[in-house]
């Protein structure tokens, strides 16, 4: 081993400039060029290694003063014998920390180059360098070396006191000498001869032959057994391997016997290498017998080729080896009667052998007969409208091809019999009880449907020929109930199973099974109408059922035809979910409340009777509501009720009326049509006028009541003028010209009136500016000796309608509409929640509010009959919803007529300062009936005061009069039995007069 000797010192003075006191002489001169380049005494390849560094000019700067050190041979080394040294380089190391540090206090760390050529000092890591080592050999022996060193920036001493004080880098800084020493060994390697390996591994394939393909492919198979025979030929490389087969011996006994003669199979090996199985005789082995199967190989790829020729004796059913009905079982020879063996030989001849048993692999399967069931199975329908009419026998056996009994022939007498399975729920309902029907096979195997208690709905048999019947002695419920002729099946096709088993002539066997069970078809019954309805029996079909609209006792009640068959889908049992009306429905109409237009109900039931319904009859209640005064806003109910009977054995119906049809209807009254007026004429200018509008003596009613309107008139000439109290009679209260609910339009100036069939004016024949025209409703007259403002109406009416003549684009008029609440009696007087309450409204009619002859569509119905206007009248038709709000049930019982607010207005939004009105009349919208309300639009101030003159022809208000109207009933029937199908809708038209 090498050793390494240091000799002296190696000092880097960081004195400025050579220092030539040095005691090793150890200090070289360096110096910087312009170009920044380092040179001097230095070796040149540690010129290269520093001018390849990242230096400062700081660095450099303090490298050209304190220059450089060099020593020569500092490192010796000595070698041993044969001893080679390699190289001679610094040990590495990596931030290795030296024990110095900066005069700025970093630590000196110490990293040697891959080459191991330099070392570097930094401070801290990655940080400047501040020295540079480097090593160079003397020679190429490498046993010395020179190193040399630059410094770049100062280093710590710990003595402060000591200019020349001295530091070293301890040992931490090292060299390595790398050497190696050759020694002989050639004639201690020799060199040894090789030779193959082959083994077995594993069985192998299994070759199977089926004897039902003799002569064709199924009869040969093929397995290759090289996997089985892992082999190595060495490093003499490849020469062969083969295979051969084996046997004990020729004519050894395979233990097989030939199925024709019936003679055992011996084994021989043929000149070709294949092993034969040849068939004996006389009990002994025959080496030109038939051949029974060949085993060959290929000698080369290790593959095994089994053919088989003859049939042989296989395991018969029920012998306990194999399970009963099996043909397709498999015989072997015995492992060791066949072998297969490989022969490995190298490229110099050396050869080895391996032997693998394979009479184990090689299997003979048996032949049986086959059967299939390919075929479609037939359909057998039954239809329960006709209970005991089988369908079949027909035959199933077709479905059952192909089928063979293979090489041993047909079993004798019988080859193939047939037998039905079945069990669980059909999927199928009985009518009748709603039971679900089950499944099972009787004694005699024939299939069953029952429910409950064993009772039988359908039953299906075959016979030895397969030959199946059905036949159907209950109703099962069916799907769909618009088709009384539709058909289902039980839910699954396997719910009923036909098994065919085919047995051959040594008993194998082979069955096959087919799903039938949707081959059994179920058709539907279902209700059928026998007698359409007839109102009239004898007279022409479907004449309508006539009620008189009057109660007596007992009850009206008429009867018609009416009559249906339910089928076989019977209810066993009624109530209020099983009956035989799927539905009853009542539609209709009343007419005699609204001329020309007939009143749709709004609601109509029927509903069964509880417990009325047997298999024999059935009864239902009926009623119907309809708006009993369709002239008022709102619905008034009216009613109508009765029962309908049904007789299911008689086929005939009766229909009873319990509660009648009654209503009212809205009358106009015309002050055209005045039945009569006080005073006749106008003679005197009366200031007081009333007409009799209606007479109710003149109607059988009883609660029809007269109608009188009272007309009065006021005027304003100078010192009179208008304002309000709260009976718009006498004077106004002083000063009061804003209008508040509850006030009418009255003055100090009482004027005469003009009323007649064909004029309503004020001082004349019209109301001009300045006039206001009173009207009150009363029930008795109220005469005509006093301007009778103090004595309140007893008259009401719904609505108003005013005719005008002369009417162009820009007249309009102010109404005050004197209003009652009747309370909860309807009537007037009361006290409590009957109690009457009155108020006023004010209501502003512009002129687009006015229909005229131009409007499109003309005068609205039902005021169609009551007025014609010509080119330049026009009409102003106020209702109930124009002056009730949501909730609320007055009635007018007067009205206040002028042609402009004349002055008077709304109260003032803001009293004392500038003055604002407070919108207090109602905007009337031209229109009638449930869309024509006027509550719902904001409030408008007074007509500011005009110059329009007024020309009333006509004033109507209506009055309800109580009316009997007839009723049209339409019942819509439909029949349906217990599984759901329906007849069509079928009509009972019945007319209550």
């Amino acid at each position: 081993m090498a050793t390494i000797n240091i000799n002296g010192t190696l000092v880097n003075d960081q004195t400025a400039g050579v220092q030539f006191n040095d005691p090793d002489g150890d200090d070289v001169a360096i110096s910087v060029d312009a170009g920044g380049d380092i040179s001097g005494s230095l070796d040149a390849a540690f010129l290269a290694f520093l001018n390849g560094l990242t230096l400062s000019d700081a660095q450099k700067a303090f490298a050209d003063s304190a220059e450089a050190a060099s020593q020569s041979d500092l490192i010796q080394v000595t070698a041993g014998a044969n001893e080679v040294v390699d190289s001679l380089i610094f040990a590495p190391l990596t931030n290795a920390n030296s024990g110095l540090d900066t005069v700025g206090g970093q630590d000196i760390l110490l990293t040697t180059s891959a080459d191991g050529k330099s070392v570097l000092a930094t401070a801290g890591v990655g940080g400047p360098i501040v020295a540079a080592f480097y090593i160079i050999p003397a020679d190429a022996d490498n046993l010395s070396a020179t190193v040399q060193m630059v410094t770049f920036e100062a280093i710590a001493h710990p003595s402060g006191l000591d200019p020349d004080d001295r530091v070293d880098f301890s040992d931490i800084l090292k060299v390595r000498a790398l050497s190696h020493t050759d020694t002989p060994i050639g004639d201690d390697i020799n060199v040894d001869d090789d030779g193959p390996d082959v083994n077995t591994n594993g069985a192998g394939p299994d070759l199977t032959v089926d004897e039902s393909f003799l002569g064709g492919a199924g009869a040969t198979t093929t397995g290759n057994f090289l996997a089985n025979f892992p082999n190595s030929f060495g490093t003499d490389g490849a020469g062969a391997l083969t295979f051969a087969l084996g046997i004990p011996a020729d004519a050894t006994d395979s233990g097989f016997v030939d199925t024709a003669s019936q003679e055992h199979i011996f084994l021989y090996k043929e000149l070709d290498g294949s092993i034969t199985g040849r068939v004996g005789d006389g009990g002994l082995a025959d080496a030109n017998g038939a051949i029974a199967f060949t085993v060959s190989v290929n000698t080369t790829t290790a593959v095994v080729t089994l053919t088989q020729s003859l049939a042989m004796v296989h395991n018969v059913p029920g012998n306990g080896t194999v399970p009963p009905g099996s043909y397709d079982e498999a015989i072997s020879l015995a492992a060791t009667l066949v072998t297969l063996t490989a022969h490995s030989e190298d490229a110099d001849g050396d050869d080895d052998f391996a032997t693998l048993d394979i009479g184990d692999n090689l299997f003979f399967k048996d032949d049986g007969p086959s059967i299939s069931a390919n075929g479609t199975p037939p359909t057998l329908t039954v239809d329960e409208t006709n209970f005991g009419t089988d369908d079949g026998p027909t035959s199933f056996a077709g479905i059952f091809t192909p089928h063979s009994s293979g090489a041993d022939g047909a079993a004798s007498p019988v080859e193939i019999t047939y037998a039905l399975a079945a069990s669980g729920a059909s999927g199928l309902t009985d009518t009748l009880t709603g039971l679900s029907v089950g499944l099972s096979v009787d004694a005699n195997g024939v299939v069953l449907g029952t429910i409950t208690g064993g009772i039988e709905v359908f039953r299906i048999s075959i016979d030895a020929d397969g030959l199946v019947t059905f036949n159907q002695s209950r109703a099962v419920i069916h799907a769909n109930a618009a088709d009384p002729n539709d058909t289902r099946t039980l839910a699954s096709a396997s719910l009923i199973q036909l098994t065919a088993t085919i047995t051959d002539g040594d008993g194998d066997t082979a069955v096959a099974t087919k799903d039938i069970g949707t081959s059994f078809v179920f058709t539907d019954d279902g209700p059928t109408i026998t007698k359409a309805f007839d109102g009239v029996p004898g007279g022409a079909l479907g004449d309508h059922e006539t009620l008189s609209n009057v109660l007596t006792n007992p009850n009206q009640s008429a009867s018609g035809d009416f009559g249906f068959d339910i089928g076989n889908d019977k209810f066993a049992t009624y109530d209020a979910t099983h009956s035989d009306f799927a539905s009853i429905s009542l539609s209709g109409n009343v007419t005699g409340l609204v001329p020309n237009t007939p009143t749709a109900f709004a609601t109509s039931s029927v509903t069964l009777v509880a417990g009325s319904e047997t298999a024999t009859s059935a009864t239902f209640n009926w009623a119907a509501t309809y708006d009993a005064n369709p002239d008022l806003a709102g619905v008034q109910p009216g009613t109508i009720a009765g029962t309908l009977s049904f007789n299911k054995t008689a086929d005939t119906y009766t229909i009873t009326l319990s509660d009648t049809a009654d209503g009212f209807t809205k009358d106009l009254l015309h002050t055209s049509e005045l039945l009569s007026k006080e005073p006749i004429g106008n003679t005197g200018h009366p200031n007081v006028v009333v007409e009799k509008l209606f007479d109710a003596s003149a109607t059988p009613e009883q609660t029809d009541k007269d109608f009188f309107v009272q007309f009065t008139g006021n005027s304003n000439p100078s010192g009179s003028p208008f304002g309000f109290n709260g009976t718009g009679d006498g004077s106004p209260i002083a000063g009061d010209t804003f209008f508040n609910a509850g006030q009418q339009v009255t003055s100090n100036f009482e004027d005469w009136v003009s009323a007649t069939q064909s004029t309503n004016g004020v001082a004349g024949d019209t109301i001009q500016k300045g006039e206001a025209l009173t009207l009150r409703f009363f029930e008795l007259s109220p005469g005509i000796a006093t301007d009778d403002g103090h004595t309140a109406p007893t008259q009401t009416a719904n609505d108003m309608a005013i005719e005008f003549d002369g009417i162009g684009n820009s007249e309009d008029l102010m109404l005050v509409l004197n209003l009652v609440n009747l309370g909860s009696d309807g009537a007037f007087g009361g006290s409590g929640t009957a109690a009457d309450t009155f108020t006023t409204k004010a209501m502003y009619v512009q002129n687009q509010d006015i229909y005229k002859a131009s409007t499109p569509g003309g005068v609205p119905s039902p005021y169609t009959n009551e007025f014609s206007l010509d080119n330049n009248d026009g009409l102003v038709i106020v209702e109930r919803n124009d002056y009730n709000a949501a909730g609320e049930n007055w009635v007018l019982q007067g009205v206040q007529i002028m042609q402009s607010g004349n002055g008077l207005t709304g109260p003032d939004t803001v009293p004392g300062g500038a003055f604002v009105e407070t919108p207090t009349a109602i905007d009337l919208q031209k229109g009638v009936g449930a869309n024509g309300g006027s509550t719902t639009i904001a409030l408008q101030n007074w007509d500011a005061t005009d110059n329009d003159v007024l020309k009333i022809t006509d004033i109507a208000f209506t009055a309800t009069q109580t009316v009997t109207p007839d009723a049209h009933l339409a019942f819509d029937v439909v029949i349906h039995d217990a599984d759901g199908d329906v007849t069509g809708t079928n009509q009972i038209l019945v007319d209550v007069i």
